[in-house]
């Protein structure tokens, strides 16, 4: 999961009926920055030919990658130049967002106007997380 209070810019890739690439660039607790990465694996269909309704859940792998010596600017241009590169070798759609300034919720607006996203608020304990 991601919350979008500390995002930066994110990056979204359709990988055409096997799966999809998400990387979150984040705002950390000291002032850097972190990059989050997910792969997601689609759940195969009873024919095993593509997603369909079937009793699986998504296999999801998670990555996380800390700013080292990186300025966020080479953060911004690395994630760009993954995404881009898987964009090219599979031959799916690529999005990238960059937050710049705006509240969570403008943002959510922002992403739930794309068809690759749902943003849902969660209410923990009595905290709204997006």
């Amino acid at each position: 999961m991601i919350h979008l209070e500390n995002i930066i810019a994110l990056w979204f890739v359709t990988l055409p009926k096997t799966g999809d690439y998400l990387a979150a660039l984040l705002r950390n607790k000291d002032g850097g920055c972190e990059l989050k990465l997910r792969l997601r694996e689609y759940c195969q269909g009873p024919d095993g030919k593509g997603p369909g309704r079937c009793s699986c859940e998504d296999t999801k792998h998670w990555y996380h990658v800390k700013q080292g010596n990186f300025t966020e600017e080479q953060m911004i241009e690395s994630a760009r130049s993954v995404a881009l590169s898987i964009q090219k070798q599979y031959g799916g759609e690529y999005c990238e967002r960059h937050r710049k300034g705006l509240s969570v919720e403008d943002f959510v607006e922002v992403l739930n106007e794309l068809p690759y996203f749902t943003v849902k608020k969660v209410q923990i304990r009595g905290a709204t997380i997006h």
